[in-house]
């Protein structure tokens, strides 16, 4: 069905083209000026959405599920555990700020799981529990898409379906907040640092709060101040603080984030997602969840599920481990195997530090590099698929061969929809210059 379903709305473009010309030309503009962009950059090029099954979208929300129950059952075990943090590679400030309890469960209100989805394999690559992005620019592409002669031919042959995200982040905000604290209209504060690329997803998201009857504003966590028990942005009182500042960015300004820290810290304001996400925002964590001699406790299905839909995954350190089933030299093996194999930071974002195996000239220059760098992992590569998406060129639609990157988001270890990521490159995301489309989740008529 899926191939079908991209053939008939690839068809369906072509065919309402010329009559909707000039609203297809300004259709990917219109979008950048709905501050659909990273970085000044536009975010989305394509004017083909991604297709998801009904039937797909059920089997990602119960391995996702079941992934997502696995890390919850694991929380207190690393959380109580110096052995098992020193294996995350877990700096001595990063365990410090493990030690508050944040006032709500479970630890990772929302959370996006990176994954490729094939005809063959359906596997996680990486776990973003600290700080998904998109969600915002997901719901303005969402509704923008819509509204295309494409897409309203294309309902006549299937069933579409899509989530609303700021809606469903605000309700587990609330939710988070309502745990401890009792205030009606609590005020929200989107915290980031200035200027970063993602700041117009931060104004969709606080324009869309204060459509709610909210009251919302976005600023840098190094304005901010703590008196009286109250976490001030000028005169405005904070009570839920929606997180986006990147734990370990936030720690490297330690000094100058005080107050935020000590407002979390004392238990006098509400903070999603809480700094004990960085267990699992730390790539390492696939270490423990792949390797059979660390035993949690999880049922037998959650074993499968993880043996089947994680990659073998190991910290770049001498000595022996295990790959399917056989004894090896960690080093060794990667120095003779790069054709199957990834390097990556274990605590970075956005691409940054990856080395390709299959596309390395310089792999063992790569490898001691890791080694003495003390904190880099080896991953096993993983199927990617590839499909073509239309965009215009010189007026024309014209189509390209891109790598497809599905991110199931999970607030609470439910999905709610989907990030789409395309790049004609090996690294599949928005830092390394890819770009978005949106998801919608099909059925046929």
């Amino acid at each position: 069905m899926y191939n079908k379903a991209i053939e008939t709305y690839h068809k369906l473009l072509e065919s309402t083209f010329e009559k909707n010309e000039t609203l297809y030309k300004n259709f990917l503009p219109s979008l950048f000026e709905k501050k659909v962009s990273y970085g000044g950059r536009p975010l989305c090029n394509h004017l083909r959405p991604q297709f998801i099954s009904s039937s797909d979208y059920k089997k990602i929300n119960h391995v996702s599920k079941t992934i997502s129950d696995a890390l919850v059952k694991m929380t207190n075990t690393l959380l109580e555990s110096s052995e098992y943090q020193d294996i995350l590679g877990l700096t001595t400030l990063e365990r410090e700020v493990l030690k508050p309890n944040p006032g709500y469960e479970p630890i990772g209100i929302t959370t996006r799981f990176d994954s490729f989805l094939t005809e063959n394999s359906y596997k996680f690559v990486e776990f973003n529990v600290e700080v998904p992005a998109g969600i915002a620019y997901n719901d303005v592409m969402l509704e923008n898409f819509m509204e295309l002669p494409a897409m309203q031919e294309f309902q006549k042959y299937y069933k579409v379906e899509y989530f609303n995200f700021r809606q469903r982040m605000l309700d587990e905000l609330l939710k988070a907040y309502h745990q401890k604290f009792n205030k009606a209209k609590p005020n929200i504060a989107i915290i980031d640092w200035d200027g970063v690329s993602t700041y117009n997803e931060f104004v969709l998201f606080r324009d869309f709060i204060i459509s709610k009857g909210f009251n919302c504003i976005i600023d840098d966590p190094r304005r901010l101040h703590y008196e009286n028990g109250k976490l001030l942005a000028g005169d405005y009182e904070i009570d839920i603080v929606y997180k986006r500042v990147v734990s370990h960015e936030f720690l490297q300004k330690f000094d100058e984030v005080q107050a935020m820290w000590n407002a979390y810290k004392d238990g006098n304001v509400c903070v999603v997602n809480s700094f004990r996400t960085k267990l699992f925002h730390k790539k390492a964590i696939f270490c423990l969840l792949t390797d059979d001699s660390y035993d949690f406790g999880f049922t037998k299905e959650q074993t499968e599920i993880l043996h089947k839909h994680l990659p073998w995954t190991r910290k770049v350190v001498s000595g022996k481990t295990k790959y399917e089933g056989k004894e090896v030299d960690l080093l060794t093996f990667a120095s003779e195997n790069k054709h199957k194999l990834v390097l990556k930071p274990n605590d970075d974002y956005g691409g940054r530090g990856i080395f390709i195996g299959w596309e390395d000239e310089k792999w063992d220059e790569h490898l001691e590099f890791a080694l003495k760098n003390c904190d880099y992992l080896l991953q096993e590569k993983v199927e990617t698929p590839r499909d073509k998406f239309p965009s215009l060129y010189e007026g024309k639609i014209h189509y390209e061969d891109l790598i497809v990157d599905l991110d199931p988001y999970i607030f609470c270890g439910e999905v709610v929809g989907f990030l789409t990521r395309l790049s004609a490159g090996s690294l599949c995301n928005v830092t390394s210059g890819g770009g978005s489309v949106p998801s919608f989740i099909i059925s046929e008529r």
